[in-house]
């Protein structure tokens, strides 16, 4: 996995991202539909692949299964 930086962060992340955002007016996207331990597995599958940039905001209702994932990586390592 390609790593890049960040802007003019500091940060180096994988090129490519994991979204965990909705579409549309339900707030539910296919990757929340998997529930809490499938898209927590997706994510943890993918660190493991070499991505760790994620992508997730307050409206996305993603927060519960990122906490999950977390529980198996380090959190300065997304």
């Amino acid at each position: 996995m390609e790593i890049v930086k960040f802007g003019n962060t500091g940060l180096h992340v994988s090129r490519l991202s994991i979204g965990t955002g909705t579409h549309g007016w339900a707030h539910r996207s296919e990757q929340t539909a998997l529930g809490i331990e499938g898209l927590a597995d997706l994510l943890r599958k993918g660190y493991h692949l070499g991505v760790n940039f994620w992508d997730a905001a307050d409206q996305y209702g993603s927060h519960a299964h990122i906490a999950r994932a977390l529980r198996d990586i380090p959190r300065d390592k997304v």
